[in-house]
């Protein structure tokens, strides 16, 4: 160990510096975003909805009144609306936004882990959000990721949520209301976004409640900032109420700001395969099954590699060689298997290793220190704890402990913050329920608790392993380190991969996307297709609704939907009504259908308009109203309701109505 100092003042004074860290993590977040610019989105599923309706509300339209919109609350929409107001209606204005966005999300995360623990933890924890979560791209469907979310409300929740337990644990360490405040502003914020956001983050609040008037014992500035807190979060639903006051009535107004709790009212929805899937109840006693074989792995992997680098051991197995010198030899048998390892489901664990970071920090935090019996400052010279400490104890007078004086506030306040991120992250994923995942929505409801696994592994685990054991700080943490890169670049190989196949523009300018060619994915290619018949064959006046979903099209073509139904899909038909949905669509008819022959058996349905449940009853009504212009009618086809299905693309125009003998 001698000769690692000096080996550190070889490093120029920038490698030395407290963000270092954060630099090489935006060196790799450009990187990335780089290699797959504007290929993040789906052309068809989701993320059309995400440019539409801001695009709408820019120009006048009021969200839940003009269009129906299931998947959150106002705040997002409207955010991206005054976007577009300031810098134009364009892709190109969300990509800067959510960049910017996501880029001072990992500044606030470095910021407080790095105070928290040391450089290399807040680095690792910023790398793994950029090359796992930011730019993820796991399947044939994009949208999961931070540039272009399936919807802005669980990526604007999840940005909300991070800066308000930041606030919480500065309200708890600092002893100041106006950081209650602020967080209970944020958790306002949060309500307006989701529902599953906003619950994991009230858990993470009444943490914070917990730690101050239970083991801090100020019961009565607790309450006076709990109070504080309600009043603040009340703001932002007392603003979007005036906000929807100015265009519809109160109880209109009221519905709107709640709008995001909507489905909660609707339990049916849960009984869908798709939601099954989703919450692993399907198959839970699996998930169960291979969360607990994902943790025993983990466990007795570290045990062994504690057990082999606890000091002592050199002289125990007559090793003749310094440790750094066998470390190579002790870890290639773990680095092989992290390269063959399938990372894509190692989010199986994660409830687990949250409730044990939580269980860890919570001890901790009572015995009010995190140093070792001995009082030794921890071993990596980059951490701030113990640049600290070494600083005072210069300052401090002879025979004074500085070492005592200091772990009841420096380092119980370092397992702060951790502590409330960890159960901010272990409560977000309740919505994954048995299936606890790091793609599709673990995109967001798992980046927390993946982040807190990070911590526990390189910070957490080598110092109290450590303290008590005897177990080298450096090797137990450099080896996770190097196994955990090997899952981020595994990780993000596999996004690339996707990335690698969208390779054919669709829209122009500002609104270009890259997409799948139709070997890939033949739906964009319909997109394409019909965005070149409208461009030459649509009015730019004309209405148009694309059937039961692809609000893309609606945007790229810049043709509005005049009804308030964008979105055909089981779900919303479940919510608002197959029957008012219907109504809706016949009383505010467009001009023009394009009807997308796209399978939905994950909803355990299959194509639009032909199940009773899903659609039959409009797709009747089209058939008596609209006339097929593309492709080309067909006299022998049967529409919509033969045997046979019909184009998978299809474009309909209003039937010009017959009028009576001697009107005009």
């Amino acid at each position: 160990m001698e000769n690692l100092t000096g080996w550190r003042e070889q490093i120029p004074g920038w490698g030395r510096s407290r963000w270092a860290g954060l630099v090489l993590a935006g060196c790799v977040f450009v990187l990335a975003a780089a290699l797959s610019w504007r290929r993040w989105p789906d052309i068809l599923v989701d993320f059309g909805m995400q440019l539409y309706l801001p695009w709408r509300i820019s120009e006048g339209d009021v969200l839940y009144r003009d269009v129906m919109y299931l998947s959150g609350g106002p705040l997002s929409q409207y955010f991206n609306a005054l976007l577009f107001k300031f810098f134009g209606v364009s892709f190109r204005t969300l990509i800067f936004a959510n960049l910017a966005i996501t880029a001072g999300m990992l500044v606030l995360i470095y910021r407080r882990f790095l105070a928290a623990a040391d450089r290399l933890t807040a680095t690792m924890i910023c790398l793994g959000i950029v090359l796992v979560f930011a730019f993820q791209h796991s399947g044939l469907i994009g949208n999961y990721n931070y540039v272009t979310p399936y919807c802005h409300e669980a990526f604007h929740g999840l940005v909300l949520s991070i800066v308000a337990v930041a606030w919480l644990s500065s309200w708890v360490e600092k002893k100041q209301i106006r950081f209650a405040v602020l967080a209970g502003f944020g958790t306002g914020l949060v309500f307006l976004t989701k529902p599953d956001i906003f619950l994991a983050l009230v858990v993470c609040a009444g943490m914070a409640f917990l730690v101050v008037g239970f083991f801090h014992k100020r019961t009565g500035f607790a309450a006076k900032s709990l109070v504080a807190f309600l009043l603040a979060g009340l703001v932002p639903l007392l603003v979007f109420f005036a906000l929807f006051l100015r265009v519809e009535g109160w109880q209109a107004s009221a519905r709107s700001v709640i709008s995001a709790w909507a489905p909660l009212w609707h339990t049916s929805i849960t009984q869908d395969p798709y939601y099954q899937w989703c919450l692993g109840l399907d198959a839970p006693f699996l998930h169960l099954e291979k969360m607990m074989a994902h943790f025993i792995f983990i466990v007795v992997a570290t045990a062994v590699y504690a057990l082999a680098f606890r000091r002592g051991m050199e002289s125990r197995f007559k090793w003749k060689k310094p440790s750094w010198v066998v470390w190579p030899l002790l870890v290639s048998p773990l680095l092989v298997l992290a390269i063959v390892l399938n990372w894509g489901d190692c989010g199986r664990s994660l409830p687990l290793l949250g409730l044990s970071a939580c269980v860890l920090l919570g001890l901790d935090f009572r015995k009010t220190h995190l140093l070792n019996p001995e009082g030794r400052v921890p071993r990596d010279p980059d951490s701030t704890c113990s640049t600290e400490i070494q600083g005072l104890a210069e300052l401090a007078p002879p025979g004074k402990d500085v070492y005592k004086m200091t772990s009841r506030v420096t380092l119980k306040q370092r397992a702060l913050f951790p502590l409330l991120w960890n159960v901010f992250g272990l409560a977000l994923l309740a919505k994954l329920g048995f299936f606890t995942r790091i793609w599709h929505y673990g995109f967001v409801l798992a980046m927390p608790a993946f982040a807190g696994a990070v911590y526990l592994f390189v910070w957490l685990l080598p110092l109290l392993l450590e303290q008590r054991y005897q177990v080298r700080f450096h090797l137990f943490r450099v080896t996770a380190g190097l196994v955990l890169m090997i899952g981020f670049v595994h990780l993000f190989l596999r996004s690339e991969s996707y990335y690698l196949l969208k390779n054919t523009p669709v829209g122009r300018s500002g609104d270009k996307v890259m997409a799948y060619g139709p070997s890939v994915n033949p739906f964009h290619d319909h997109v394409q297709l019909a965005l070149s018949w409208i461009k030459k064959n649509v009015p730019p006046d004309a209405t148009l609704a694309v059937l039961p979903e692809g609000a893309m099209i609606n945007y790229l073509s810049r043709h509005v939907n005049p009804t308030p139904c964008p979105v055909w899909l089981p779900p919303e038909m479940e919510v608002f009504g197959q029957t008012n949905m219907a109504a809706a669509f016949q009383k505010h008819s467009p001009d023009y259908i394009v009807v997308l022959e796209r399978s939905t058996a994950e909803y355990g349905v299959g194509y639009f308009g032909y199940y009773p449940r899903y659609g039959t009853r409009l797709m009747q009504w089209i058939e008596d109203h609209y006339d097929r212009v593309y492709p080309a009618p067909d006299p022998a086809a049967k529409f919509p309701s033969g045997n046979q299905p019909f184009s998978e693309l299809q474009i309909l125009k209003r039937r010009t109505p017959i009028l009576p003998a001697g009107k005009n």
